[in-house]
């Protein structure tokens, strides 16, 4: 029954959001189709960017745009709309080849691409060059045992990330690079053991390859760096039954890392992590989704524009704050861009010509319109902005023991001394209760309180810790 209350009360919010706050009207962000989407409920799975003719190259499962344009698995978007490129391998009628990672890197465009016919699936690699109206396609070839999920360049080389293990003869755990003399593994790691495992983003920070996927290898979880000779890994990385990176972007001097991972499987974060000296640490509450919500909360696409941190994906609270599948971070809130409210969750995002572009993960619908795979948010004003992160936090003890969690009328500290001042904040920081403690197991009053998510700290014992308080 509390489950129930706290969708109703977080419904009534939205409400009282969209009622009470006629600013917002005004400084709401639309989202609209671009230019007229996919058919058949194609969907996007990467994005690069030519600089040089300021074209958006878009890779993933579709095979027609909603007007009838061939596009085989790979457009380019010139600002207006789609264009076909002439020469792809896929010569059936229906949708053989999908398009996966796609990098551009010195005026050539990489391309990682999963052809499909009767008998066998396909995996390999495509090279595209030139300009609009003279693209040639070079180096069409086949790899084996797997496929790439994405391409990334770090100082001068190209590095392939994803499932396979063969890679043109070569064995390989998952990523391999493109030297002056080739091809070339990198160092092993154990990976090739663990079937199931893959890499899927490598991100350039301080002069270090991140590299960020599924993987679950001992000191090695869900993330590592690379300095060019050694590979290593992150503290003790994102683990749990269900962790994995999405996404890395540079911010304001710092590495965020986001995908699905939570704080309750140890990590230090919900679904986003700032690295700051070598250190994983939460970004306030981070991205979380309703207690009852089908699927699983995560990021799909992280960016930055006008000096903000974009993200997308399946959640529907950023810090508290309610945010429909789309938040920003500023450095010290969490914000939502648009009071409209996405159905469904949404995929990868890139930036192109001062815009927010995003993959629909095939089609959402809002009110009466279809916006089908592909879609743009134009920027403006925050529609609401919540409560700066830096809740006053010192650090922990494991002496003392909360319980339980979720609370509802009560919590219950165990470990304390006698005459511990116990003090309860809010997401703004402010002090709601406080007491002293009068035995080393104690319980502590929540009437009045509302449901939501608030910080327990015993100032002279080092000791905080987030508690949720549930709905009676």
């Amino acid at each position: 029954m509390h489950i129930k209350m706290q969708v109703i009360l977080v419904f009534l919010c939205l409400m009282l959001w969209g009622v009470l706050c006629p600013l917002c009207i005004r400084a709401q962000t639309p989202i609209e189709t671009l230019p007229d989407g996919f058919s058949n409920g194609g969907f996007v799975r990467d994005f690069a960017h030519d600089p040089k003719n300021d074209l958006l190259f878009i890779s993933g499962v579709f095979h027609y745009s909603s007007n009838g344009k061939d596009l085989r698995g790979l457009t380019y978007y010139d600002g207006i709309e789609f264009h076909e490129i002439q020469g792809l391998v896929d010569t059936c009628p229906g949708i053989c080849q999908s398009i996966g990672g796609i990098h551009w890197y010195n005026d050539t465009l990489w391309i990682s691409r999963t052809y499909h016919t009767i008998s066998e699936t396909t995996y390999g690699i495509t090279k595209l060059s030139g300009s609009p109206g003279n693209w040639t396609i070079i180096d069409q070839k086949n790899i084996s045992n797997g496929t790439i999920i994405d391409f990334t360049d770090f100082r001068g080389e190209i590095y392939a990330l994803g499932y396979f293990t063969q890679f043109f003869g070569i064995s390989s755990e998952k990523i391999i690079r493109k030297t002056i003399n080739g091809w070339e593994a990198m160092p092993s790691i154990g990976l090739n053991l663990v079937g199931g495992d893959y890499f899927s983003d490598g991100f350039v920070f301080n002069d270090e390859l991140y590299i960020g996927g599924n993987f679950n290898l001992g000191q090695y979880q869900s993330i590592l760096k690379w300095d060019g000779q050694t590979i290593s890994p992150i503290e003790d990385g994102l683990r749990g039954s269900i962790s994995w990176v999405t996404n890395m972007s540079s911010y304001k001097g710092k590495l965020y890392v986001s995908g699905g991972f939570w704080d309750s499987s140890g990590n230090p974060g919900n679904n986003i992590v700032v690295i700051e000296n070598g250190k994983m640490k939460p970004v306030g509450l981070g991205l979380t989704a309703l207690p009852d919500a089908h699927g699983i909360s995560q990021v799909n696409g992280m960016q930055v524009l006008n000096d903000r941190l974009y993200v997308s994906g399946s959640f529907h609270f950023a810090n508290g704050l309610p945010a429909s599948r789309i938040a920003y971070f500023d450095g010290t809130s969490w914000c939502t861009p648009t009071t409209e409210m996405v159905s469904q969750p949404l995929g990868e995002m890139t930036v192109y010509q001062g815009d927010l572009i995003f993959d629909t993960k095939g089609f959402y619908y809002r009110d009466n319109d279809t916006i089908k795979g592909i879609a743009k948010i134009e920027v403006a004003p925050p529609a609401a902005c919540g409560t700066p992160v830096s809740i006053p936090e010192v650090a922990t003890s494991k002496s003392i023991q909360l319980f339980p969690q979720p609370a509802r009328a009560q919590f219950f500290l165990e470990g304390l001394t006698t005459g511990n001042l116990v003090e309860v904040y809010d997401l703004t920081g402010r002090q709601v209760r406080s007491w002293i403690s009068g035995a080393p197991w104690e319980g502590f009053s929540l009437a009045g309180l509302r449901a939501g998510v608030y910080l327990v700290r015993v100032p002279s014992e080092n000791y905080s810790a987030k508690l949720l308080k549930d709905a009676l």
